[in-house]
């Protein structure tokens, strides 16, 4: 009974270690929102995440080395642009009415031409994004002057990810970084 009981208040002081570890970790990184969150899970700085699970148990789980984890934020939006299509250059790349530098869409790595899926993402783009009217959201500007976006349609569905995941096109994650790793077939 007494070696159940020490294991018991072992298995008790261990709990409250890292209960204390997380709520310390929580309210220092300004993060406590985290927790009323839908994914019940976050990183912590030691290579661990904490998952919230029923009753308000959680659990620690290592992150394995070799999975890279991805940022789910979206890049900073410099400038706002909305404009109607002009031109579509080719799968990953338009022009729109009275906004002189050509719109690269962010992490979109479309074919380029001559290459074979080129005239499918290029048609593919014609069809969703043709003289509509685009919200772009300037994040970058890259080093031939073009002005790297994320548009999106008027019913807020936004072009890169649907050129993602028609196939058309694949994330260039060099500069996306995985962001729209889910929207791949």
């Amino acid at each position: 009974m007494r070696k159940i009981t020490q294991s018991f208040l072992r298995y008790i002081k261990n709990k409250l270690w890292y209960l204390l570890i997380i709520l310390t970790v929580i309210f220092s990184y300004g993060i406590a929102s985290v927790l009323l969150s839908e994914q019940n899970s976050f990183t912590l700085p030691w290579k661990q995440v904490a998952v919230v699970t029923g009753g308000g148990n959680f659990e620690l789980k290592d992150i394995n080395p070799q999975v890279r984890m991805r940022s789910l934020k979206a890049p900073r939006v410099l400038k706002i642009i909305k404009a109607r299509v002009r031109y579509i250059v080719d799968g990953d790349s338009i022009y729109l009415k009275g906004y002189k530098p050509q719109i690269r869409l962010w992490g979109v790595d479309a074919p380029e031409r001559g290459k074979y899926g080129y005239q499918a993402a290029t048609r593919y783009l014609k069809k969703i994004a043709k003289a509509r009217i685009l919200t772009c959201e300037m994040v970058d500007k890259d080093r031939y002057g073009r002005t790297v976006a994320r548009c999106f349609l008027s019913n807020g569905k936004e072009i890169n990810r649907m050129m993602i995941e028609s196939g058309t096109a694949q994330e260039y994650t060099r500069f996306s970084k995985g962001f729209y790793k889910k929207s791949q077939r």
